[in-house]
Order: C-alpha cells, then structure tokens, then sequence
C-alpha cells in the first residue's frame, strides 16, 4: 500500500514501499539488538541453561530457588529480530538445556531449531 493508506497495483509504487519498510526494519533491527533482549538470571558459568519466555519466567526463578545446583535461565525478551546469536552463546555452552513454554508446540524451541544453530533439544 501507499503511504496514504490505499492500495496500489503500480509495480514501481510496490517496489518502492517494499524498499522503504525494509529500510526502516533494518534500523529497527539494530536499534533493538542494541538494547539487551536477552536476559539471563541465576549462575552465568552454570552448564545447565533453562530457556523461558512469557510467563513462565516467574514459576522457574522461583524452582530455580529450590534446587541445589547452579543453573542459569535464559530468556529472550524480543523475538523479532530474534536475538538467535545472544542466545546461542549460552547454548554452545550449556550440557543440558531444558526449554520451559506454556504452550504445547514449544514454538521458542522450534524457532531456534529452526535457525542456523546446532541442534540442542531432543524433542521426547
């Protein structure tokens, strides 16, 4: 669509629009990977990573407590852009990684298995 809001079949306008949302997503992009959109709460060293997002993030700190272990829980605050290298930093170190999502088709752990990085969940 055009600025004004209609719709427009003119291949030249569409080209145009198509280049000027993607410019402006670009600079999105990099002002929102300046920011932290990845948080990580308890042992940073730990090799044992939780990954949450949304409102499970309360129920695991609060597990985290509980267990007398070190563990770190990662938790991505943004997923578009989708901080796939910030969070893959703490997978590559990580010997287990349990995902915790209140859905049931794991859509945090399948985005990432679905981006470039090396396969770190087994579904069961």
């Amino acid at each position: 669509h055009l600025e004004s809001g209609y719709t427009t079949e003119d291949p030249e306008e569409i080209v145009a629009m198509q280049d000027k949302r993607k410019k402006k997503w670009e600079s999105i992009e990099k002002d929102v990977l300046k920011r932290n959109p990845v948080k990580v709460y308890g042992d940073e060293e730990s090799d044992k990573l939780i990954l949450t997002w949304g409102s499970t993030k309360g129920a695991v700190l609060e597990a985290m407590k509980l267990i007398d272990e070190p563990v770190k829980l990662v938790q991505p605050i943004y997923f578009k852009p989708f901080p796939l290298e910030r969070i893959s930093e703490h997978l590559e170190r990580a010997e287990k990684v349990i995902d915790v999502e209140a859905n049931s088709t794991a859509q945090l752990g399948d985005l990432i298995k679905r981006k470039p990085c090396r396969p770190w969940m087994k579904r069961s």
